[in-house]
């Protein structure tokens, strides 16, 4: 007879580089023993296959598959799928580290409750050389569980709260809701697949930091601008919300909802940081993805739209000025006149540097006016934060 083992951890990897035995290592350690390990190497260039080789020496429980083409991200996440044959799955990244009670803790969980289809833990960011960053990210305030509707109803439109490679969801709830991830999505079909499980069972947060995160500039995530993230992370709020079955008025609370939840990351995280690296015209356009979503710009919490018209006005005197100076720095360089001729000129000059010192006093006056605008901006959305609370 086939034996199945409780746990499939399923360890995607492509040119892994020096952390793949670090990671490899923490899963081996794990005090939970009854799990396969499926690697499934998406046609890595480095030395990645050696290094899998040594290891399939070692223990039995990994099995090792290589694609005989790469086929990226979430497309090889869910050939790692295919091969899994535990009754709980666990999608670990070849760069992260696991605390030795991960799949223990989490495997007690899963077994004391029926209705879960996932649970997962808080967990500390580090950096290439392991060091702490700490970003107050997927960290959980209290061991909860959560009916799973209400979850989605809660954070549609919120940041991904959920750490992949620390998730820890049962195959039968996953293979209800179409068992594996959507391949239309290419950065955050993860948080897309969390909101579909919860859909249909309920979610469990740990408080025990049970891993290492790795933040480092070899991130998939690095991959993928502010714009293509903001566009992706609407595009499933848009879907998900769909495929509801809600009323009219359900359907729209909780497209104003989602929508407002989205500008108060976006803002923070996004807007707010391009505008202090004087990138207005980006700063411009995450406005204008937020303001055009499900035609709900009316209902923002936050005025996104005034901000983007400020950001607009503040552009328009800075093209202005630059085209003026440009035309100067063409005149002066031409002047080729005599001495009559040239203190003539000069006068003239005088009057256009005073009348650009003008310009250009307005326009420090304008963009004053605009931080202090963003700054106001900025204490209403952590102001709403605070209120809302740290729950998940």
């Amino acid at each position: 007879m086939n034996y199945s083992p409780k746990v499939t951890i399923c360890l995607p990897t492509y040119n892994a580089g020096e952390f793949l035995t670090q990671a490899i290592d923490s899963i081996l350690q794990q005090t939970f023993t009854d799990f396969e390990l499926i690697i499934s190497d998406d046609f890595s260039t480095d030395k990645t296959p050696e290094v899998i080789q040594d290891y399939l020496k070692q223990d039995k429980r990994i099995k090792y598959f290589r694609n005989s083409k790469n086929l990226g991200l979430f497309a090889n996440w869910n050939q790692c799928l295919e091969y899994a044959s535990g009754e709980y799955i666990t999608i670990f990244a070849q760069d992260d580290v696991m605390l030795p009670k991960n799949l223990e803790t989490k495997v007690k969980i899963l077994d004391q409750y029926s209705n879960l289809g996932l649970v997962t833990s808080s967990i500390m960011v580090v950096d290439a050389n392991n060091k702490p960053l700490h970003w107050n990210w997927a960290n959980y305030a209290e061991d909860k569980l959560v009916n799973g509707r209400e979850w989605v109803k809660n954070n549609l439109g919120e940041a991904n709260p959920i750490c992949c490679p620390f998730v820890l969801m049962k195959r039968q709830v996953l293979e209800k809701i179409g068992g594996k991830f959507n391949g239309n999505y290419a950065y955050a079909a993860d948080l897309e697949l969390w909101l579909r499980i919860a859909w249909v069972a309920d979610l469990y947060f740990l408080k025990e930091n049970l891993g290492y995160y790795r933040w480092h500039q070899g991130n998939k995530t690095h991959s993928f601008d502010d714009l293509y993230q903001l566009q992706e992370h609407l595009q499933i709020c848009s879907d998900l919300i769909d495929r509801l079955d809600l009323s009219k008025s359900e359907l729209n609370d909780l497209e104003s909802e989602a929508l407002s939840r989205a500008v108060k990351w976006v803002s923070y995280y996004r807007i707010y940081n391009h505008l202090e690296k004087g990138n207005f015209d980006y700063a411009v356009n995450l406005c204008k993805l937020l303001e055009s979503w499900r035609g709900k710009s009316g209902k923002l919490s936050i005025s996104v739209q005034e901000l983007g018209a400020k950001i607009r006005k503040i552009l328009q005197v800075n093209y202005r000025l630059k085209s003026e100076v440009n035309d100067l720095v063409g005149w002066v360089k031409n002047l080729d006149k005599g001495k009559s001729e040239l203190e003539e000129d000069a006068k003239i000059l005088r009057s256009w540097v005073d009348n650009l010192e003008q310009k250009n006093s307005a326009l420090e006056d304008e963009k004053k006016w605009l931080e202090s605008q963003v700054k106001a901006w900025m204490q209403t959305a952590q102001k709403y934060y605070r209120e809302r609370g740290d729950g998940v």
